[in-house]
């Protein structure tokens, strides 16, 4: 069967290189010149910057197994990135990762501490009723909880606004934790006692990223699919041809069997809409939240703070214009992305709850980053390095109805050969995308 995937991010590549494992003819139309869409690699000068993601968990099964396949060996983040910071107050202050540590942690306040003891007496979830992770937050956890440390968590996944997002779609292993057990602080001691009991040892998951930065797996990919991947082309429309399709290029017609498409909500919509109004609109319904990531780079010896940890979120009541930063050059020491002797911060702007912040100029962003980093790390010496990116429509929000209007697009679109892979349904991960584009090509088989 010969079936044009367009789009050639993460998904669309992932899903080809399954279909054609399947016996399938994929043809792969990406209308840049490099394909990979928001996960690449800038290499200048000593210096490796990621475009998009800064890596991947690397407790995915389909992610490994495709590593496995490309022959890619991931680099393991540091043990020191295991700790986490929030702003707090105008100063960073460490998350507490297990039970014991929450109990003991100055992070938390008397009150949050025994609100997070009094969770398994939460109200339970209302019913028929897609919950906001703001309602589901404040129901479990209570309003300051929520505000410091679940609506940073947010805008970190999603660079999203906790207020609109729907907490089945955006954090589904959470809603079936609490619906399996009534509370997440007894799914935690289940899952715990589970642990215990079958013997196994308690590995929590690491960030890695590959060698030459995370743009080594598009790379990877596309030298996989050989000549099945068309970089530079652009489809213009889509129409039925009999039982199949014809995909209308600059150069000229393709006639297929099936198409995929791997694409941002808004370019799906265009495409969709001609066909089937309802499908475009419900991909047109899936907002994008802009966002700009900035990186600096410094001497290590104009750093004061140890920058010991993967980096800090920020909460919206700290009056800071940063999502969050990740300081790079701590959590991967063994992938080298920074000049000997160097450190390298990358500063994250924008999102659902700031989108004025992608109208700003470079310099404008970067004096936003310094700004927070003065602030909240300490660093007053100007950069050595800049470099900034932007993604204007960079993250799918999965908003209040996401689940129906996934639902409504698979269910009109599949009858008709049509199909829909990509961060805009079921996960903005990496490791999202790459475990629902096998799945796709599995169903196509």
């Amino acid at each position: 069967m010969k079936i044009a995937i367009v789009g050639g991010g993460v998904a669309g590549l992932a899903c080809a290189l399954a279909l054609r494992e399947r016996g399938h003819e994929p043809i792969v139309l990406e209308r840049e010149a490099r394909a990979g869409g928001k996960v690449g690699t800038d290499a200048m000068g000593g210096w490796l910057v990621e475009r998009g993601p800064a890596g991947v968990l690397d407790n995915a099964p389909a992610t490994q197994a495709l590593y496995a396949e490309l022959g890619l060996q991931p680099v393991v983040s540091d043990d020191a990135a295991r700790r986490r910071y929030i702003a707090r107050k105008g100063r960073l202050r460490e998350l507490p990762e297990s039970p014991p540590k929450i109990l003991l942690s100055r992070t938390l306040t008397l009150g949050e501490k025994w609100r997070i003891f009094r969770e398994p007496k939460a109200p339970p979830a209302p019913k028929e009723v897609d919950e906001t992770l703001e309602a589901f937050a404040r129901r479990r956890l209570g309003p300051s909880l929520a505000a410091s440390f679940v609506e940073p968590i947010a805008s970190g996944v999603f660079a999203g606004d906790y207020a609109r997002l729907s907490v089945a779609s955006a954090f589904p292993k959470v809603v079936e934790l609490e619906r399996a057990h009534g509370s997440l602080i007894r799914a935690m001691i289940a899952i715990e006692r589970a642990r215990r009991a079958e013997g196994r040892p308690r590995v929590p998951a690491r960030l890695t990223t590959l060698p030459g930065g995370m743009g080594a797996l598009p790379a990877a990919l596309a030298r996989a699919l050989a000549g099945a991947l068309h970089t530079g082309v652009e489809v213009n429309a889509l129409e039925r041809s009999g039982e199949g399709w014809r995909v209308q290029t600059a150069s000229g017609p393709l006639e297929v069997d099936r198409v995929v498409l791997a694409l941002p909500a808004d370019e799906a919509a265009r495409l969709c809409r001609p066909i089937d109004a309802a499908i475009g609109d419900a991909f047109a319904a899936i907002p994008l939240a802009g966002i700009a990531a900035v990186s600096l780079g410094w001497a290590r010896a104009d750093v004061a703070h140890p920058l010991a940890g993967f980096g800090f979120l920020v909460p919206r009541k700290e009056q800071v214009r940063l999502l969050g930063a990740i300081w790079m050059s701590s959590t991967f020491p063994a992938a080298h992305q920074v000049p000997e002797g160097h450190v390298l911060l990358r500063c994250l702007i924008g999102g659902a709850t700031d989108p004025a912040a992608l109208a700003l100029s470079d310099e404008e962003l970067i004096a936003i980053a310094r700004e927070g980093l003065r602030a909240l790390v300490g660093i007053e010496a100007p950069p050595r390095f800049r470099h900034v990116v932007r993604w204007p429509h960079g993250i799918a929000q999965y908003e209040v109805g996401h689940a129906g209007r996934v639902a409504l697009i698979e269910t009109r679109a599949q009858p008709l050969g049509l199909y829909a892979t990509g961060a805009s349904l079921r996960g903005v991960g990496v490791n999202d995308v790459i475990r629902e584009a096998r799945a796709l090509a599995r169903r196509l088989a």
